[in-house]
């Protein structure tokens, strides 16, 4: 049941959640570097920093969806963790130029599909864990 205020306080919790994820994991990185026994640069994010991030965010959307906020969840965090990468990109030196518009899109889109499969998938689970459990109650009862 969707309380009503519920979907501003997702919202936040989702915003203020996909910030300090992103923050925490990847707001302290350095430039780009040079793997271990290779010339060629990488980064500049460590790729456990990038599995972390998405397995936070997936708990994240798991959360908004079972709460019944699948699409302000989503969007939520899209828009947020796009943003945050963008500010990032943009101001952090490159020798790739201003392609960071096209990685913007790219991140929105992935994490929007993502969000939303997650959040649709725990949804359904709490919905159909609700029912069966209804169910039973009302079995008992007989």
């Amino acid at each position: 049941m969707k309380q009503p205020g519920g979907r501003s306080i997702v919202a936040f919790a989702v915003a203020g959640a996909t910030s300090l994820a992103y923050l925490t994991l990847l707001g302290w990185h350095e430039s780009k570097y040079t793997a271990p026994g290779s010339s060629h640069e990488e980064g500049p994010y460590e790729p456990w920093q990038v599995v972390t991030l998405i397995a936070v965010l997936a708990l994240v959307a798991a959360v908004a969806g079972a709460l019944g906020r699948v699409i302000e969840g989503a969007i939520t965090m899209a828009v947020t963790l796009t943003l945050m990468w963008s500010v990032d990109s943009e101001t952090i030196p490159s020798n790739e130029g201003s392609l960071w518009p096209l990685g913007a899109v790219a991140i929105l889109i992935a994490t929007m599909g993502l969000a939303l499969l997650v959040a649709t998938v725990a949804h359904k689970s709490r919905r159909q864990a609700l029912n069966h459990q209804a169910n039973d109650a009302v079995n008992a009862g007989s």
